[in-house]
Order: structure tokens, then sequence, then C-alpha cells
């Protein structure tokens, strides 16, 4: 019979087998699967103001800027 210490050695390598085995499967679905599209209706509020800093950027213009600036005071609705 195994010695407690090889055992407690077997089960950590097990363990360590599982986790690695499950990290494995996490990567592979997280190739494999496309994140899910939100519809724009959906889109959370912070969604449409990083959009519009993004144009911002993008664009650098007066209107761009203003859009951002708007979306940040502008109550939800």
């Amino acid at each position: 019979m195994l010695e407690d210490k090889q055992m407690k050695q077997l089960k950590q390598i097990q363990e360590s087998k599982d986790k690695l085995h499950n990290i494995n499967i996490a990567k592979t679905k997280a190739t494999l699967c496309p994140p899910i599209e939100q519809p724009k209706e959906e889109r959370t509020r912070l969604d449409q103001i990083e959009e519009a800093r993004q144009k911002y950027l993008a664009e650098g213009t007066e209107e761009a800027w203003e859009t951002y600036e708007n979306m940040w005071f502008k109550p939800e609705e």
C-alpha cells in the first residue's frame, strides 16, 4: 500500500490534471465560440458613451465632442 505522502502527491497530481483539463476546455470554447453580439437596442448606457468617445477620438470634431459630452450629462431615459 502507498504511503500517505505518496497518496497526497497522487491526489495533487490528479487535481492539477483536472484543473488543466478545465482550462483547456475553456480556452477551446473561447476560441471556437465567437462573442455574442448585443442587438443595438440592448446596448447599455456605458456602451453608448464609449461609442461616442471613440467617434470623437477618431474624428476630433466639435460635433463629436458635444455628442460625447452630452452623453455624460443627459439624464437616463
